[in-house]
């Protein structure tokens, strides 16, 4: 009996593993990324994290998944993994101004300055009117104590629509507002913005709405039909 037993169990043994249950299944890259990309929106970060480094071992070495790991390492607090991630995503994506803007605010929460102002620095080459980085300068010029700086980059981030006043307010409390001009400190190199559109209608749409306090590069990312869209 024992032997008939045994016979049954090895063609059982025989027919799993024809049939492929061998061994666990073989996934992909796109596969991990794509159960994490579930895990983060089952709230489960750690775990989306997990399949991401998967994703990462199995070739897929993409800006996208390395600024995924570093934005969920951010949302969590662990800043300094989340900079380790953001540095890969800017150094195989150099050009998009956007990408640095992300690392340089990383570095600026955890007081590394000169490594923000860099970056901050690099995006503008890119993109002269990105409205956001003049603030962020100025919060940086603002720790680094260097007040007039930091009221030029205020100023300029307000005369290209940027809302925020804190900034001023805090800085009138420690040092007067320079007369300078500020085109005199930031160069007479002229850059000229647009939005290019089907209509009248839509332009006058748009300045109404920037006139609200809508940021230019948001809607020109959006709805701009120019070459420069993309950058804003």
């Amino acid at each position: 009996m024992s032997k008939i037993i045994s016979i049954i169990f090895l063609l059982l043994s025989l027919l799993y593993i024809s049939n492929g249950f061998a061994g666990p299944e073989e996934l992909s890259a796109d596969d991990y990324e794509r159960r994490g990309d579930r895990y983060v929106k089952a709230d489960r970060y750690f775990l989306a994290i997990e399949e991401y480094r998967e994703a990462v071992r199995h070739g897929r070495k993409h800006p996208v998944l390395f600024r995924k790991m570093a934005k969920i390492y951010y949302a969590l607090g662990f800043v300094d993994k989340a900079i380790v991630e953001m540095e890969k995503v800017v150094q195989l994506s150099p050009g998009v101004d956007a990408l640095r803007v992300d690392l340089g605010i990383m570095y600026l929460v955890k007081d590394r300055l000169d490594e923000a102002e860099a970056q901050f620095s690099a995006a503008l080459e890119t993109n002269p009117g990105f409205t956001s980085v003049y603030y962020y300068l100025g919060e940086l010029y603002l720790n680094k104590k260097e007040y007039d700086m930091a009221w030029l980059s205020a100023r300029m981030a307000q005369r290209l629509g940027h809302r925020g006043r804190d900034l001023k307010r805090r800085l009138s409390e420690l040092a007067k507002e320079p007369e300078v001009k500020t085109w005199d400190v930031f160069g007479e190199e002229i850059h000229i913005r647009q939005i290019l559109v089907s209509s009248d209608e839509k332009a006058k749409d748009i300045l109404s709405r920037m006139s609200a306090g809508a940021l230019f590069e948001e809607i020109a990312k959006r709805e701009s039909t120019g070459p420069g869209s993309a950058t804003g």
